[in-house]
C-alpha cells in the first residue's frame, strides 16, 4: 500500500518542530543554569571577600547564604515566609500524596463560605437565564 502523497512532508515537519522545541527548551535551561551559577558565584565570592577582610559572619547568616545558593542542608532551611491562611493548622511543607492527588479537605468555615458563594452564583444565574426579576440574597 503506498504512502499518502504528503506523508513525507508531514513527518519532516513534525521532526523539525520537535527538534526546534527541544533546542529552545535546552537553550532556556542552559540560560537558567547559567544565571543560577552566576548567583552562586556572586554570593560565595562575597562570603570569601568578607572572610578575607576578617569580618565576623554569624552562623545564621552563613546558613542563610548557603541555603540561598542551595548549598546548605535542606533540613536546616528556614520555614516558609508565607503564613498559613484560612485556618490551616498544619505545616505547608507536609503534603501527603493523597492531598496531592485528591486535594485538601477544606475546613468547615471555608466549606460554608464556598457553599454560600455557589448558592449565590446559582441564584444569580437562574435569574438571568429565566429572566425573572428576582434579587438573590
Amino acid at each position: 500500500m503506498p504512502l499518502p502523497r504528503y506523508a513525507e512532508h508531514v513527518v519532516s515537519a513534525m521532526v523539525l518542530t520537535s527538534v526546534t522545541t527541544h533546542l529552545i527548551i535546552s537553550r532556556r535551561a542552559a540560560a537558567e543554569e547559567k544565571r543560577k551559577l552566576e548567583a552562586q558565584t556572586s554570593v560565595l565570592s562575597d562570603l570569601v571577600d568578607r572572610a578575607r577582610r576578617g569580618s565576623r559572619i554569624s552562623d545564621t547568616e552563613y546558613s542563610r547564604l548557603l541555603a540561598l545558593v542551595s548549598l546548605g542542608n535542606p533540613s536546616t532551611l528556614p520555614p516558609t515566609p508565607f503564613p498559613a491562611t484560612d485556618g490551616e493548622e498544619h505545616n505547608r511543607g507536609a503534603t501527603s500524596w493523597k492531598e496531592v492527588l485528591l486535594g485538601r479537605k477544606p475546613s468547615e468555615k471555608t466549606r460554608e463560605q464556598l457553599e454560600e458563594e455557589a448558592r449565590m452564583e446559582w441564584e444569580a444565574g437562574m435569574c438571568w437565564s429565566i429572566a425573572w426579576s428576582c434579587n438573590p440574597m
